[in-house]
């Protein structure tokens, strides 16, 4: 993979983060919904810092203002990407970047927020390879889907929206156990490759 990614306003570096930028990061970051109330956002698991960006540049061009998002990674080596891509974009003053546990750094959060984003770990009971980082990226057992909506619940606003992007399978189970957490679904999107394919 080239060890960067250029959009129009700003370029992703990910040579030193386990997840490269990828398709539904990229889809995420451009559907995520945002108006002229969003001023806070929390990016869970922000890696190379993508959705933070995509949505700092949606907020910045919609010319809002005061606006605070919050990127949170668990692995080092990815927090200090982030921090070096927001660096280098023009909203730097607008974006910070916590390494730490997600859950551990919510026990102490006092904010709250208006939107909450995530492109998270999804596999469960599958194969780990020998990257520990990619696995912490890609297997729930860093992160299980209970502990996320736990995470969300605590952190919205009472009228703040939560967004992520699963594959199908795991978006019936996480749909069915975020029902339990009380939350309402506003939006499902189903994603094709191709025309011929189901959706994936």
């Amino acid at each position: 993979a080239k060890p960067h990614f250029r959009f129009k306003q700003f370029s992703i570096w990910h040579d030193q983060c386990a997840m490269k930028v990828s398709t539904d990061g990229i889809l995420l970051g451009a559907w995520a919904s945002i108006n002229s109330k969003t001023k806070s956002v929390l990016d869970i698991g922000t890696g190379t810092g993508l959705l933070s960006l995509m949505v700092s540049q949606r907020l910045h061009n919609q010319r809002s203002r005061d606006i605070s998002i919050t990127a949170v990674e668990l692995d080092q080596l990815a927090a200090n990407q982030a921090l070096f891509n927001f660096s280098q974009s023009p909203w730097d003053n607008s974006l910070s970047v916590i390494n730490d546990d997600i859950r551990s750094w919510n026990e102490q959060a006092t904010h709250k927020f208006d939107l909450i984003i995530c492109n998270p770990p999804y596999f469960s009971d599958s194969l780990i390879g020998d990257d520990s980082s990619r696995n912490t990226a890609r297997h729930n057992d860093s992160l299980p889907f209970s502990d996320l909506l736990a995470v969300v619940k605590s952190g919205l606003t009472d009228n703040g929206t939560f967004e992520l992007i699963l594959p199908c399978d795991e978006a019936l189970t996480f749909l069915n156990l975020a029902a339990e957490f009380a939350f309402k679904k506003l939006a499902l999107t189903y994603v094709k490759t191709t025309p011929n394919k189901a959706p994936s």
